[in-house]
């Protein structure tokens, strides 16, 4: 491996443990309002089971923000699209 590969090696890992470390303490200590979807839609005032049409803009733009992010991660990942 040269040393970029060890560079996102690295980065990927120390992405997941610091997701995956709050998120599961949070889940397994009973306090599901400290995970990260809980804290999104605190941020953009989201109450769960709400209509399409009482989203807000935050809301919508952080939506189309992941579909595209991750649109793009499943062409380039997935299918070599976008070398």
């Amino acid at each position: 491996m040269n040393g970029w590969s060890w560079y996102w090696t690295i980065w990927a890992s120390v992405l997941f443990v610091a997701f995956a470390i709050p998120e599961f303490w949070a889940l397994g200590t009973g306090h599901p309002e400290n995970t990260l979807s809980d804290n999104v839609w605190r941020l953009e005032k989201f109450l769960p089971g709400d209509h399409w049409y009482q989203w807000s803009a935050l809301h919508i733009l952080i939506g189309g923000a992941l579909i595209v992010l991750f649109g793009w991660l499943i062409g380039h990942f997935v299918f070599g699209i976008w070398r």
